[in-house]
């Protein structure tokens, strides 16, 4: 009974902490909000329909996610409907003591987030050969699942969010920027759409920071049908880029990296 009740205090405390947390980076993070023509006022409509939405974002500053956040929850909806997509070094707990580019502050961050916003994490294993060989030497920090069932489960978490007319969030870059330009994208984001075909939208956003602030900018909202539509015009681009490159097109130019002739 103590423990339970302990607990209980330490969970509350947390989300009073995350919560002061949160709005101060809501009043410390200066950003613009740009959007194209009604792409905000389509996209609440589609929600209130109770259909699933995937946000894209291109990935080039470690507060990215925090911003985009922020943007969500301002103009679209509460971060209760929301899963955002993170690799899932950030957001272990024993990551920093074996490897000093990652930082505890990240992990407690996101952990603090969850308590007071009720948002939602799906953690994946990325693919690059450093990641995989850690986590295949720290299977505990995978529930002793091997790193294809770990990704597998967090997929199919995804999917059932955006079935029950939830949000994911997602980088499809899959790490930061190393030059501030746009990298090519992963795979994955075309499963999640395909997925959720019939009645899913997906809304591009960049993020950048400029001037001293961060200018979000919302991109027009696109279905799998016309996605269909433009790669029976492109048929030499693969899936992931054609939805990469809408972000692309909200990103000035000298900044689209991979994109730069594709947007």
């Amino acid at each position: 009974m103590r423990e339970r009740f302990t607990a209980s205090i330490k969970d509350r405390a947390k989300g009073l902490v995350g919560t002061a947390l949160w709005r101060g980076s809501g009043l410390v993070i200066r950003r613009d909000i740009v959007s194209e023509s009604r792409s905000l006022e389509r996209t609440r409509s589609h929600l209130k329909q109770g259909r699933p939405l995937i946000v894209v974002i291109n990935h080039t500053h470690s507060l990215d996610t925090v911003v985009i956040g922020h943007a969500v929850e301002d103009y679209i909806s509460p971060l209760d409907r929301v899963a955002g997509v993170t690799a899932l070094k950030h957001s272990d707990p024993d990551r920093h003591k074996f490897d000093k580019t990652v930082k505890r502050h990240e992990y407690m961050l996101i952990e603090l987030g969850q308590k007071s916003r009720k948002f939602r994490i799906l953690r994946f294993v990325q693919r690059s050969e450093e990641e995989r060989r850690y986590y295949k030497d720290h299977p505990q920090a995978l529930g002793g699942k091997s790193i294809m069932r770990f990704n597998f489960d967090s997929g199919n978490e995804a999917i059932e969010i955006l079935r029950e007319g939830g949000i994911v969030m997602i980088a499809p870059e899959g790490t930061r920027s190393k030059d501030g330009n746009m990298q090519e994208a992963q795979t994955g984001t075309e499963g999640l759409l395909e997925r959720v075909k019939d009645n899913g939208l997906v809304l591009p956003a960049s993020v950048l920071p400029i001037d001293g602030k961060f200018r979000v900018v919302f991109g027009e909202p696109f279905s799998y049908e016309d996605l269909m539509r433009e790669q029976a015009q492109h048929p030499q681009i693969k899936l992931k880029d054609l939805i990469m490159r809408k972000v692309a097109r909200l990103v000035p130019r000298g900044r689209r990296g991979f994109y730069e002739n594709l947007a």
